[in-house]
């Protein structure tokens, strides 16, 4: 009997220790949704935690804290929780250059950063003005999130098929590149949320494609 007793007593606390768990994350989820889109209207340095604590409908006043320790580590945590879509993306346009026919051009690997940023743009979220503000803010190169050895690669291959350039110039024009897409994409999703769309996504994509090759591949000057 106690046997069996101590069986149904190990199911009940595994069952209470998963529940607690799945409420914690979805805790994490809802808070972490919450200061996406209130750094992104408000600017990161203007939100307070408890500003997204009382957003996210939390009643205790700790509970951003207790999750996320501070506004620094909820800055990389709401970077890493957008991170996978991106590079799963980025990974799928990159075998597919692998995998076409002829010799793939600098414009193919632009073509998949931009749309691997382009791929989180939805109305239901608020990330590439977060990323457009933290650039701002900071006053550098917004992180994407993602694999940085995979980023590495991917200027590797650049470098190699644009061998008029050195290592400085090519993360000196991949800064430009990156912090050019988040800004343009982060007033797409901006328009989106207005109702105020001009061109079509598809038109934008090729132009800022075509417009950033043109400039990673343009003379060095002396």
């Amino acid at each position: 009997m106690k046997k069996n007793e101590n069986s149904m007593t190990g199911r009940v606390s595994a069952n209470t220790m998963d529940g607690r768990h799945a409420r914690s994350q979805s805790t994490r989820e809802s808070i972490m949704l919450t200061a996406e889109r209130l750094f992104a209207e408000n600017g990161i340095g203007n939100v307070s935690l408890r500003d997204i604590g009382l957003a996210a409908g939390q009643k205790n006043n700790g509970a951003v804290q207790y999750h996320f320790r501070d506004r620094e580590n909820l800055v990389v945590e709401v970077t890493k929780y957008r991170a996978a879509l991106i590079e799963k993306v980025r990974a799928e346009r990159l075998e597919r250059i692998a995998s076409q026919k002829g010799e793939p051009q600098v414009r193919d690997y632009v073509s998949a950063f931009v749309d691997a940023l382009a791929s989180i743009l939805d109305e239901d979220n608020y990330y590439l003005r977060f990323l457009s503000r933290l650039a701002i803010e900071t006053g550098g190169t917004p992180g994407q999130g993602g694999s940085q050895e995979e980023l590495a690669k991917l200027r590797a291959i650049m470098l190699e098929l644009m061998p008029h350039l050195n290592v400085d110039v090519l993360n000196h024009r991949w800064q430009i590149m990156t912090i050019t897409t988040v800004h343009i994409l982060a007033g797409y999703q901006a328009a989106i949320k207005a109702k105020t769309l001009g061109r079509p996504l598809n038109w934008l994509l090729t132009d800022l494609t075509n417009f950033l090759t043109a400039g990673l591949q343009a003379p060095v000057s002396e």
